[in-house]
């Protein structure tokens, strides 16, 4: 008998998502923080596009508590983590528009 492969959601994080990973002082950090270990628990997968990291980067920049240093810790770190990253092409932007719409989520 053939053992089946174990089906795993993916779910593709936003960067403010990613950033309540790393701020104290977000609302919704729980929730994030919940995300982020239902990944790392194997229940389910992140993909995202390569982007998130500079934007990650950036967002973190600009707070007045992250050094230069600090931001790159947390690049370190989120680029450990293992998520998959999706290259972007129109195909798959598309889709993402439309299901932008269905769900009324951003692109």
């Amino acid at each position: 008998m053939l053992e089946r492969e174990r089906l795993v959601r993916a779910v593709v994080p936003d960067t403010s998502v990613v950033v309540k990973w790393y701020v104290e002082d977000e609302a919704d950090r729980d929730r994030a923080r919940a995300l982020r270990d239902a990944f790392a628990a194997g229940r389910i997968r992140l993909v995202a596009p390569p982007l998130i990291l500079a934007e990650l980067a950036n967002a973190l920049r600009y707070r007045a508590d992250f050094s230069a240093g600090t931001v790159q810790q947390a690049l370190e770190s989120a680029s450990a983590l293992g998520m998959a990253f999706q290259t972007l092409t129109t195909e798959l932007l598309k889709r993402a528009v439309q299901l932008s719409y269905t769900h009324d989520v951003a692109v």
